[in-house]
């Protein structure tokens, strides 16, 4: 790439990243990320991928994993509204992917940490 087109993809890949920050909750089409970046989906993804170092579907589970840990940490909400509220419709697969990120359930977080 050129600096110029460098430049470019940086702000567009720091407005969709913000974007996916702001829209954890809810769920996050791939073409309203392609929307927010202005960019067709192959340049996409792979742009993607060279600044976070995963796809956007990962980038975003990973995302709210982290902050359901953090509500584990900090609320007494209950796991499966933790799991709402960070996006996920099933609370089953919350606590799939929590335990294949963190190696342990979420209960089992809130009970050690």
């Amino acid at each position: 790439l050129h600096e110029k087109e460098t430049a470019s993809y940086s702000v567009r890949m720091r407005r969709t990243l913000e974007y996916i920050h702001e829209n954890l909750s809810r769920e996050i089409p791939l073409e309203q990320l392609l929307g927010q970046a202005g960019l067709q989906k192959s340049s996409f993804l792979q742009y993607f991928r060279q600044v976070t170092g995963t796809t956007p579907t990962q980038y975003i589970i990973r995302q709210r994993l982290e902050n359901a840990r953090e509500l584990l940490d900090n609320s007494a909400l209950s796991v499966a509204q933790i799991a709402e509220q960070c996006g996920f419709s099933d609370p089953f697969y919350f606590s799939r992917c929590f335990r294949k990120h963190f190696a342990c359930s979420p209960r089992e977080y809130r009970v050690n940490r």
